[in-house]
């Protein structure tokens, strides 16, 4: 039922080949501590969970499906999350499960639940993966651990111990920068050439075979957290480059080794700001964005990435490393940016990044800084200006349309240079008897943008709901529906709306704007004292009565 070549290529398939190599040198040397089965859902799967120790402890679990003998669903606390050598080894430790549930258990297998007997039986072999080091197996070891089994993690045991005093010389080492998000690094690995990644406590132990730099440079890994940014990125290459060691960027391969007997390259970073059209993509329409982009050699093959600091941006290539001092607003935009040649996403490339709303607020200092300290390009013209408004003015929109009997009212704002209508981003909620308004939209600011000015407005976000709750929830007296808008169509119905509502709307204290013809509606009651002797022969009163409305005449 259970076939361990398959198994494994199932699981190999997960992950890059150094990475389940580094797994295996994991499994290899006992580093899973500790294993447990649970059940889920599907009685066709069980959950693995355990817990790996390499330079932390790292909580791993994976979805093993005994149909298909296939695995999914792999995730791990460690930076890599769900590509990592803890999830590789602790996938194959539970092969090892497996392999000895099926020797011991053959004959159960065939019947029954199998899922069920399988989390029993691995939840009782777990005491054997735990090794304390008081004894082979540990204090807690029980007797109804499989002797296959038991063989297997003592060899693993005794490899365990070996490695860990083994005689290895830090010179035969090399090094594996490990780059992460957001331009930083997520670790260095210390890599046999076996391609074997090693412990920095098993070099430390034999200090008298380490120079004084290299001592400096295991101390300095061994005291930083790589995983909060917390490095000092200018003593790392210091004391990489005086280790001896050959120093690689992400894998070892010939093109990713790092030169630092190269002269560093002292020029400034290319970049460019324009003024672009972006297609979006919920719609497919175009709207106006400021794109910072940088050049397209930082996609070539001998440029490996940046690395962030505080108070400056580091460029990795093959041939250099170069330090750029630089103002913290460049350092956001360009630490954000993926050089992946590949990389598109939400209608940005490789090598660019949108600005975001509160570095387009400040456009004009970007521009000043970008010239000063970049290699700088843009369609901005040089005289660029930055203009603030602080206009929030609502109002009534009256579109009549005396041609085709239509009138339509809507709720707007106007900010000045925009006209917002109210109900786009305010939202009607009812919770538990209680009416409330949010808004959707995350948008501090609204912008028009332009290559010779910016102007700009602060959303007033508390007020546009003030306003939308008060016109919602009395919108009955003002003939409009509960998007604050109405459509009426026909001179009758137009006539009897204003009739019930202009009133209030003229008396709601919100500005009236007309879109097209205005509106001047006045209702005059008719009044006519007369007497008629219907009785008397031709006594009749004929009379006709005039009534204006706008421009159009009604006979009655």
């Amino acid at each position: 039922m259970f076939d361990r070549k398959v198994l494994q290529k199932n699981l190999k398939k997960y992950f890059e080949p150094h990475i389940y190599s580094r797994g295996e040198n994991y499994y290899g040397t006992g580093q899973v501590e500790s294993l447990k089965a649970f059940p889920v859902k599907n009685k066709e799967q069980i959950e693995i969970r355990g817990i790996i120790t390499g330079s932390d402890y790292y909580q791993a679990g994976i979805i093993f499906d005994l149909e298909n003998n296939s695995f999914s669903r792999l995730n791990c606390d460690c930076p890599y999350y769900d590509n990592c050598k803890h999830l590789a080894a602790l996938g194959l430790e539970f092969i090892d499960l497996l392999d000895a549930f099926a020797y011991e258990n053959g004959r159960l297998i065939k019947t029954g639940d199998v899922s069920t007997q399988l989390i029993e039986w691995v939840n009782q072999q777990r005491i054997a993966l735990k090794y304390d080091g008081d004894d082979e197996f540990g204090d807690d070891y029980i007797d109804v651990v499989p002797e296959k089994l038991r063989q297997r993690h003592a060899s693993k045991v005794k490899s365990k111990k070996k490695s860990s005093t083994a005689p290895y010389n830090f010179n035969d080492c090399h090094i594996i920068l490990r780059s992460g998000y957001g331009m930083s690094l997520n670790g260095v690995n210390i890599i046999t050439k076996n391609n074997q990644e090693l412990s920095l406590d098993i070099f430390l132990q034999n200090k008298k075979a380490l120079t004084a730099d290299q001592e400096k440079l295991l101390k300095f890994l061994q005291g930083n957290s790589f995983f909060y940014r917390q490095v000092n990125y200018h003593e790392l290459f210091e004391l990489l480059q005086k280790s001896g060691l050959k120093i690689y960027w992400d894998e070892v391969a010939e093109n990713r080794l790092m030169d630092f007997s190269a002269q560093p390259d002292t020029k400034k970073i290319k970049a460019n700001l324009s003024l672009v059209d972006i297609k979006s993509s919920y719609d497919w329409s175009f709207r106006k964005a400021y794109v910072f982009k940088l050049d397209s050699i930082y996609r070539k093959k001998n440029f490996f990435g940046f690395l962030r600091c505080d108070k400056e941006l580091i460029s990795i290539s093959k041939g250099a490393i170069v330090y750029h001092c630089l103002s913290p607003v460049l350092i956001n935009i360009i630490s954000r940016i993926n050089t992946d040649k590949d990389y598109y996403r939400y209608g940005t490339y490789s090598c660019e990044t949108e600005l975001k709303e509160d570095e387009i607020i400040n456009l004009d200092e970007i521009l000043r800084v970008a010239r000063q300290d970049l290699d700088f390009s843009t369609n901005l013209k040089d005289d660029f200006k930055v203009i603030v408004t602080d206009r929030f003015e609502p109002y009534f929109l009256i579109d009549y349309d005396s041609q085709n009997e239509a009138l339509e009212i809507k709720t707007m704002i106007d900010y000045g240079f925009i006209q917002k209508n109210l109900n786009h981003n305010i939202v009607y909620r009812r919770r538990q008897d209680e009416d409330y308004f949010e808004a959707w939209g995350a948008n501090k600011y609204l912008f028009q943008a332009g290559t010779e000015e910016m102007t700009y407005a602060t959303v007033h976000r508390n007020d546009e709901i003030d306003l939308f709750r008060r016109f919602f929830l009395d919108s009955g007296n003002y003939g409009l529906k509960k998007n604050l808008e109405c459509r009426i169509v026909g001179e009758h119905e137009i006539f009897r709306h204003l009739s019930k509502y202009w009133d209030n709307l003229v008396g709601s204290g919100v500005k009236m704007v007309y879109a097209r013809e205005k509106i001047e509606f006045i209702a005059d009651n008719f009044r006519a004292d007369f007497s008629v002797d219907l009785n008397a022969e031709n006594d009749w009163l004929g009379f006709d009565v005039d009534c204006y409305c706008g421009q159009d005449k009604v006979k009655q």
